[in-house]
This record gives structure tokens, C-alpha cells and sequence, in this order.
């Protein structure tokens, strides 16, 4: 579950952080699954805390690449 949404979140375009919420928010919808079980995921592997500024907002600053680079770092990609 986790490969696909950081695969398909990756694809988002523009890169901004209302645009990352909005699809992430649509996909766990779609998934029939909660937010927080992507957003925080999301947070350890951009952040490696549990609490952080909000996720979209510092994935929409660390950019497209930087996000890329630490999710496969985990190998969640």
C-alpha cells in the first residue's frame, strides 16, 4: 500500500503543499484507508521524528528530489 501511494504521490504535480494534501487526502479515500496511515509513514522517512511541521508542508520545501532521494532510502519506493 505504502510503495504505491509514495509512487503515485511522487507523480503530483504542481508540487505545492495544499495540491500534496489534496491527493493524499483523495487516495486514502479512494484506498478506503485513513491519512494518518500515510501521512506518518511519510513524516518518519522525511523527518525520522513522529512530530514534525506539517508533512506536506515540508515535503512541499525539501522538493520533489529530496522527497524521491529519503523514500527510497527506506526502500519504500
Amino acid at each position: 500500500l505504502l510503495k504505491d501511494f509514495f509512487s503515485e504521490l511522487l507523480s503530483c504535480a504542481p508540487w505545492e503543499t495544499e495540491h500534496l494534501e489534496a491527493f493524499t487526502r483523495a487516495w486514502a479515500n479512494a484506498k478506503a484507508s485513513k491519512i494518518k496511515e500515510l501521512a506518518m509513514p511519510l513524516r518518519m522517512a522525511l523527518t525520522g521524528a513522529k512530530v514534525s511541521p506539517g508533512i506536506f508542508e515540508v515535503a512541499a520545501l525539501m522538493g520533489k528530489d529530496e522527497v524521491r532521494r529519503r523514500l527510497a532510502g527506506y526502500d519504500f519506493l
